[in-house]
């Protein structure tokens, strides 16, 4: 996937395959390979970053999300590869990870 930015429109674009997705700050409207839609969260500018509404984002590039409200993580697979938390494997994994991410949250908060 590539992402660019321009700063004179203030629009993030993500490009994935033939999928080009394209977000204005400030704007609840996107275009889907130039086709426009409504969303309920409009991207934003916060410390000189831009924040995207992710959930929006992965899922209209093909991607499955799924939320763990436990853990206050979410997971962003493949559509066909989705992440199945009730799996024992895939459990093992997330408790891993969280561990990991658990310091760097604390610490960039």
């Amino acid at each position: 996937m590539e992402v660019t930015w321009n700063d004179s429109t203030k629009t993030v674009t993500f490009t994935k395959g033939s999928d080009v997705l394209t977000l204005t700050i400030g704007e609840k409207q996107y275009q889907k390979n130039g086709v426009p839609y409504s969303i309920d969260t409009a991207a934003e500018l916060q410390w000189s970053r831009t924040m995207v509404p992710i959930r929006f984002v992965a899922e209209a590039l093909g991607h499955a999300v799924e939320w763990n409200a436990q853990l206050n993580m979410v997971y962003i697979t493949k559509s066909e590869l989705p992440w199945l938390l009730e799996d024992p494997i895939e459990r093992q994994a997330t408790n891993d990870v969280a561990l990991v991410i658990s310091p760097l949250l604390r610490d960039f908060v």
